[in-house]
């Protein structure tokens, strides 16, 4: 257990490096082969509230992260498992906030690529860092984390 404690998830690529990356595909995408623009002020609106549950998440997400003295960087080893605040909801209030974050984009600039991409944010972020972080925290926190994965969604 300790030495899994040490090592960390193995989280090689930041996963808002990873949400970004898919955006901007999206964008590209719609140059590319553009789909109907939905812009508008409906559109701004949502994704400014899409942006302040984003913000909100965000800020309750590291709250808890720092009250219990562990830390917000997926890579490094975690000291705690926290389970309060936003965690007692979704095991990972942080990437559901990327996804909020990308569909905001989406809206902001009218890009459907960008919204029809959103399964494969969803994806890409479970294959490459909510998977290893669940070995991880497992491996690290035994009991503990299996009742908390049992009682608290992945998502929502």
């Amino acid at each position: 257990m300790e030495s899994s404690r040490l090592q960390g998830p193995g989280i090689h690529l930041p996963p808002p490096i990873l949400v970004a990356a898919v955006g901007a595909a999206g964008l590209a995408l719609e140059r590319l082969v553009p789909l109907p623009d939905f812009s508008g002020l409906w559109a701004r609106l949502l994704a400014a509230v899409l942006m302040a549950a984003w913000l909100l998440l965000l800020v309750l997400s590291l709250r808890e992260l720092w009250r219990s003295g562990t830390t917000v960087r997926p890579h490094r080893p975690a000291k705690v498992l926290v389970t309060s605040g936003p965690y007692a909801r979704t095991r990972n209030p942080l990437y559901l906030g990327l996804v909020l974050l990308q569909a905001a984009a989406g809206f902001w600039f009218g890009s459907l690529w960008v919204l029809l991409l959103i399964p494969a944010t969803v994806v890409l972020l479970t294959r490459f860092a909510i998977l290893p972080e669940e070995r991880y925290l497992e491996a690290t926190f035994g009991d503990a984390y299996r009742e908390y994965r049992s009682r608290v969604p992945r998502w929502l």
